[in-house]
């Protein structure tokens, strides 16, 4: 059980990062996360930072714990127990995070940056390195699906890491970065949903494994799809509701249509549910995912008519 929790906390700490992006974010009314990167909502002097400060210690200490589950979820995977290590060591470099924060663009262009700076790019570089570390040693330590989908991933991050490196220049001299906060979110949310989805696998693994631990591991991940739809859903709802048609509600908005297609074409069946009927025969609405039962029996009609109100909003703005 103590293994099952500490995997847990790697879905946790995904869900609570994608969520401090969106409303914390939306906290600093001139912050654009399209052209301007995470580190500047903790930068000195953001009005951000004493937000962002405190809920990073939550993520890294979640990070931490996640890394020993994983150290811990398979004895004798020696592979696995180096990933859990370096998946440790990220969380615990995390904590010093807040000692070398970056400096606003504005200051860094009137040449107000100091040693802190420069830190902040190393812990950057040494960060993505642990991240890269522990992907590969959780790739090579587990199954060959898994595999695949992990080197796409860093293919990923080696892309969008690059793309970002591009742009990064621009910071010191306060010059146009039109597309930073994009690429460095997506390389963000690939390591997160990589986190999550070894948690997942992980799960069943971490005792003998039957129905009941599948069903769980199913659960756990659907109620995380689940949260992470509602961050984009309500993201979308309030850029709407305030006038606020920008490129990421535009991407909100795309998610909400994957997520409705995939239904049509599961004939409105979560994917999730199908594959955890197979480890459970109850009829009850919330059998596959962590949510009151009146609420999963009304999921589909409740967030029907918030994406009503949101398709008609939309309209009204665009008009």
């Amino acid at each position: 059980m103590r293994t099952k929790l500490l995997l847990i906390c790697g879905i946790l700490s995904s869900v609570l990062y994608m969520a401090m992006n969106v409303f914390i974010a939306g906290q600093w009314e001139d912050y654009s996360s399209r052209t301007m990167t995470v580190s500047e909502l903790s930068a000195v002097g953001a009005p951000t930072r004493a937000l962002w400060v405190p809920w990073g210690f939550v993520y890294t200490l979640l990070t931490a714990a996640f890394g020993w589950g994983v150290r811990v979820a398979v004895p004798g995977n020696r592979r696995l127990r180096i990933a859990g290590g370096f998946l440790v060591a990220y969380g615990i470099t995390g904590l010093a995070w807040p000692l070398f924060p970056m400096h606003l663009r504005e200051v860094l262009a009137a040449g107000g940056g100091t040693w802190s700076d420069t830190m902040h790019i190393i812990f950057t570089s040494f960060t993505v390195l642990l991240m890269m570390l522990a992907m590969g040693f959780g790739a090579a330590a587990l199954g060959k699906a898994f595999r695949i989908y992990t080197i796409l991933t860093m293919v990923l991050l080696a892309t969008f890491g690059a793309l970002t490196s591009e742009e990064a220049p621009a910071l010191d001299v306060n010059g146009p970065t039109p597309w930073i906060g994009v690429f460095e979110r997506v390389n963000i949310g690939v390591f997160l949903l990589w986190v999550i989805v070894l948690a997942v696998v992980l799960l069943p693994r971490s005792s003998r494994a039957g129905d009941q631990d599948k069903l769980i591991a199913i659960k756990l991940f659907h109620t995380a799809v689940w949260v992470f739809m509602n961050v984009v859903i309500f993201y979308v709802l309030y850029a709407v509701l305030v006038d606020r048609i920008d490129l990421w509600m535009w991407i909100g908005l795309a998610v909400i249509g994957v997520e409705c297609l995939v239904l049509v074409l599961f004939k409105m069946a979560c994917p999730l549910t199908l594959v955890a009927r197979r480890y459970s025969s109850s009829q009850l609405p919330n059998f596959d995912i962590y949510l009151p039962l009146w609420l999963a029996k009304y999921n589909k009609h409740i967030y029907g008519i918030i994406l009503v109100g949101i398709l008609a909003g939309l309209a009204w703005r665009l008009s």
